[in-house]
């Protein structure tokens, strides 16, 4: 039984990883969709292999080999202003911080009790995941495909800077 219950959560865990890690990575192309005429890319995954690619008018929806935590969008940032640069950055962060939230008042009315603790683990999920990636830090080596890249609270910092 606990065997089943370890891997019951780690599907769950991979799920609800990669449903908000889908829902941070627009709230970045989204902004970069309005401020830019140019193609938008949100690339899911590991990328290194063979990939498929949707593609819906300027947006480009890039899946790679199976890993719920990993996303990126990439857009001419060249073309955007600071403020937009900030607001593109600030986007995935506000959508994880804005589910997170609305899933912990969400789960407040919920009665079943599995659905709560599902609603609550999302909710928990994004807020851990807003933390992350609002730190203004250049991701360590072992982190995950992220590993030397910078945080989208450092690419903000950055912007506002003028680095």
């Amino acid at each position: 039984m606990n065997v089943i219950n370890i891997l019951l959560n780690i599907i769950l865990v991979c799920i609800f990883g990669q449903l908000a890690t889908i829902s941070h990575e627009f709230g970045h192309a989204i902004p970069a969709l309005v401020f830019t005429k140019d193609t938008v890319k949100i690339t899911l995954g590991d990328n290194t292999t063979k990939t498929k690619e949707i593609n819906f008018s300027k947006l480009c929806i890039q899946i790679g080999r199976f890993q719920p935590f990993l996303g990126f969008v990439d857009s001419n940032r060249s073309k955007l202003t600071k403020w937009q640069r900030i607001f593109t950055s600030a986007g995935g962060p506000i959508i994880s911080l804005v589910i997170g939230v609305s899933l912990i008042f969400i789960s407040g009315i919920i009665n079943y009790n599995l659905l709560k603790k599902l609603i609550s683990f999302s909710a928990y999920y994004h807020i851990l995941q807003f933390i992350c990636t609002a730190l203004p830090i250049i991701y360590p080596k072992w982190w995950l495909g992220y590993g030397g890249y910078p945080s989208d609270g450092y690419n903000i910092m950055s912007n506002i800077k003028g680095i």
